[in-house]
């Protein structure tokens, strides 16, 4: 019986450090989560912003004009498209990161729904212990 109720012991504090192992996790990823949301919407306005330049150049602006009359368009349009095309992969590679983020978060949230009632394990545990 006293071995039954060590053995019970040592599993329901296996259970507890596994429990704060994930919480310490779930924490650290979602502060992850919430630096991820905040380079992305960084970069989504980065991405705006050179979307915009380039849309200016090839329409009709005076900023085209402009670049059209000192004969350096074509060099300022291809410019332009490489900055849009740098944002797009930076802002592409933070939503992915974000995304995995997220999805480990939500993994992490149902394995810790496994060990709920650790907790109170571990209490009765130590109480029937005592009690003997």
């Amino acid at each position: 019986m006293f071995d039954h109720l060590n053995t019970r012991l040592m599993q329901a504090k296996s259970h507890l450090r596994s429990k704060h192992k994930l919480e310490s996790k779930l924490r650290q990823i979602k502060q992850a989560c919430l630096e991820g949301e905040s380079k992305c919407s960084s970069l989504k306005t980065q991405l705006d912003k050179e979307k915009a330049d380039v849309n200016k150049l090839e329409g009709l602006s005076l900023t085209g004009l402009f670049y059209s009359i000192l004969g350096a368009k074509h060099d300022k349009i291809e410019k332009e498209r490489q900055e849009l095309l740098a944002a797009k992969l930076k802002h592409d590679e933070a939503s992915e990161t974000l995304e995995d983020s997220r999805r480990e978060m939500k993994r992490l949230e149902h394995e810790l729904k496994g060990f709920s009632n650790c907790e109170t394990e571990y209490a009765q545990s130590i109480k029937e212990k005592q009690n003997l």
